[in-house]
């Protein structure tokens, strides 16, 4: 048997310190924000391509931190929230995320609710197509289940998930007659995977400036009469800034839009 120098012998010791150190750290759990209950505590998945990731402009008005809001980072805690909302999506692209609808949401449920904390989990991936979100999928990027598992990481220190807001369909825009089937799959998949069958989901028409999205938002509208316990965000009157994406203004009204709808699913 090879003898082991004392030294050698401390090094291994400080290895293994060092790495179980590194283990609990990586296995911390989650905590809630300091001073919130989790029954006061109110929990909103935001998910879908780059309009929900943010592609707006920050004006002043949207800077600073939000009263009562937090945001789960990547290290897996909740932190006072500002903007941008998607900043700690693993499915962020190398794009900066800019304003998305998550501000003016939270600010609308806040004003409403002004004794609740709210939780914001954005996790948006520019570009993707509904295909992209299909639930097991094997291929990269597999954004359902990133969707799925930061959601699930941030319900564990308490808090009640309320709603899912979603906003997609630039990608799927040539596709329209297979995505009511797609949309009403990826809510299942949803509420089965989070474990609430009756769980508020709302979805939004996308622009009106393109007429190539015209057949999409006339579809759109539709579904939450064939999808129970949804709503949808009509667009109408909102504008952009370039070709595909919602203007600040905009974004703001959207934003507000999408809480308006989730009052409505959640009896209030």
């Amino acid at each position: 048997m090879k003898n082991i120098s004392p030294v050698h012998a401390l090094f291994g010791l400080l290895a293994v310190v060092v790495f179980s150190n590194a283990s609990l750290h990586a296995a911390d759990p989650v905590k809630l924000p300091a001073g919130v209950n989790k029954d006061q505590l109110h929990l909103f998945l935001f998910v879908g391509q780059s309009n929900m990731a943010g592609r707006a402009k920050l004006e002043d008005q949207d800077k600073g931190v939000i009263d009562g809001v937090w945001l789960f980072n990547d290290q897996g805690q909740w932190e006072a929230a500002q903007p941008p909302l998607n900043r700690y999506s693993k499915l962020r692209k190398k794009i900066p995320s800019r304003l998305n609808p998550a501000l003016g949401f939270v600010k609308a449920y806040r004003k409403k609710f002004p004794n609740v904390q709210v939780g914001v989990i954005c996790s948006a991936q520019g570009g993707s197509s509904i295909e992209e979100w299909e639930k097991g999928r094997e291929k990269a990027p597999k954004l359902y289940a990133e969707a799925i598992r930061a959601t699930k990481l941030a319900m564990s220190a308490g808090g009640e998930l309320k709603g899912i807001c979603w906003h997609q369909g630039e990608s799927n825009a040539k596709r329209v007659p297979l995505y009511p089937a797609q949309l009403k799959q990826l809510v299942k998949n949803f509420r089965t995977d989070l474990g609430k069958t009756d769980l508020p989901f709302v979805f939004a028409q996308i622009g009106q400036w393109k007429p190539g999205y015209g057949d999409f938002n006339k579809m759109i509208v539709k579904q939450d009469q064939a999808i129970e316990q949804t709503a949808c965000v009509k667009t109408d009157d909102l504008k952009n800034f370039d070709n595909a994406h919602f203007d600040s203004a905009s974004q703001r009204i959207l934003g507000r839009r999408y809480a308006e709808k989730m009052f409505g699913l959640l009896g209030e």
